[in-house]
């Protein structure tokens, strides 16, 4: 994994996405797709953000944090994905950072290793981990 920052912020053209996937195959920024505009409540943007990935011969497995009983090697690069502890214009913001699989027994945990937002203040909760997959 080697640390790309984002440099665009906010909603909705923030792009700490397109700089997660960009730390985790170590490339630069420019070559990772940004999203198309994030509106709030639009539930195709992430369909359409991996469709758009496609090009580029990968895309995205997406878990919901639950029950945390997956199988999940330990040491595994990953994106989570969660409650920014910023606010844009009082709205609750979601944020996305690189993180690292550790197992503990049975119980799989996601500890963060790179924030690609300047403040590196991470996530107040994480509530989804997405895996970069080759095509």
């Amino acid at each position: 994994m080697k640390p790309v920052d984002q440099t665009r912020f906010g909603i909705p053209h923030g792009n700490c996405m397109a700089a997660r996937i960009a730390s985790v195959l170590e490339v630069p920024l420019d070559q990772i797709h940004a999203p198309p505009a994030i509106e709030p409540y639009n539930v195709d943007w992430f369909e359409d953000y991996c469709v758009s990935l496609n090009s580029l011969g990968i895309s995205l497995v997406h878990l919901h944090i639950g029950k945390n009983q997956w199988n999940v090697p330990d040491g595994l690069h990953c994106i989570l994905g969660g409650v920014s502890p910023r606010e844009h214009e009082g709205q609750i913001m979601y944020h996305s950072v690189v993180g690292r699989s550790r197992r503990d027994g049975n119980t799989c945990y996601f500890d963060i290793v790179h924030d690609p937002h300047p403040s590196r203040d991470g996530l107040k909760t994480i509530e989804s981990v997405d895996f970069v997959v080759r095509l």
